[in-house]
């Protein structure tokens, strides 16, 4: 491509010494990853409690929580889309590649920043939760998948809505701290798959860990019959925040 041209990641504030700890962790065989992790999370941190705009990583993750609401209430209601119900088979492969591609699609959104790759990877992580364990985990969340519908259930909901927003960041993280970017083909010049999978991993678990859940929510009194899609519509800036370590809300409130 004659329009690509290397992009250097943020060099100021924290992010010099984030990719110091990524580097002395992948000069060490079975190294920990924590410290090299927490740096870039530090880095992260810093850079947004600062600018809560910069990268436009904020607006993009809200943006994209919407949609990730949308579709897994729409797989909540109804299952699996129509469009990729044809198949003969209770749940076969092409089904399942039907399945994950309307859902990335749906999530994903079409932007070509690094901060869109990041959300299209962590859509396609989530899209593997759906079905990776074919009508035992979406059918079976609910039960027994009459008409070859396979709704999930609250359970796999709120997993895959935790866990996109802490694999948002990691992604983002994973690319930021790698020595150079393609504007282009941002997803190309990433860490060694290993490598990056490992850093990604431990940063979303860490990210997670501390995310409301939705469905921890629904126990609360106050939110008695809303459900777990409302609820993680309504909590929705309130985790975006978390996952990015950007101060609380005052008080402990739910973001409306």
């Amino acid at each position: 491509m004659g329009t690509s041209r290397p992009l250097r990641g943020p060099t100021s504030g924290y992010w010099p010494t984030a990719r110091r700890r990524v580097a002395d962790w992948r000069g060490t065989p079975s190294g920990d990853v924590g410290p090299a992790g927490e740096a870039c999370r530090r880095a992260l941190r810093e850079t947004l409690n600062r600018d809560p705009d910069a990268f436009g990583l904020r607006a993009c993750l809200l943006r994209a929580g919407e949609r990730l609401v949308q579709a897994l209430e729409e797989l909540a209601t109804h299952g699996v889309p129509p469009t990729v119900d044809d198949s003969s088979e209770p749940w076969s492969q092409e089904r399942t590649i039907a399945c994950e591609l309307w859902f990335v699609e749906r999530v994903a959104g079409t932007g070509n920043l690094v901060v869109d790759t990041a959300v299209r990877r962590a859509a396609a992580r989530a899209a593997a939760r759906v079905t990776s364990g074919g009508i035992s985990a979406v059918g079976g969340a609910v039960g027994d998948g009459a008409g070859g519908a396979f709704p999930i259930g609250d359970g796999l909901f709120c997993q895959i809505y935790q866990a996109f927003f802490g694999e948002v960041v990691g992604e983002f993280l994973t690319t930021m701290v790698s020595a150079k970017l393609q504007v282009a083909f941002p997803a190309v010049h990433l860490m060694p798959l290993g490598t990056g999978a490992v850093l990604t991993d431990w940063i979303a678990r860490n990210i997670v860990e501390l995310l409301p859940s939705p469905c921890e929510a629904t126990a609360e009194p106050a939110h008695a019959g809303d459900s777990v899609a409302d609820l993680g519509r309504m909590m929705l800036n309130d985790v975006v925040d978390q996952a990015l370590g950007l101060q609380p809300l005052e008080d402990g409130a739910l973001a409306a």
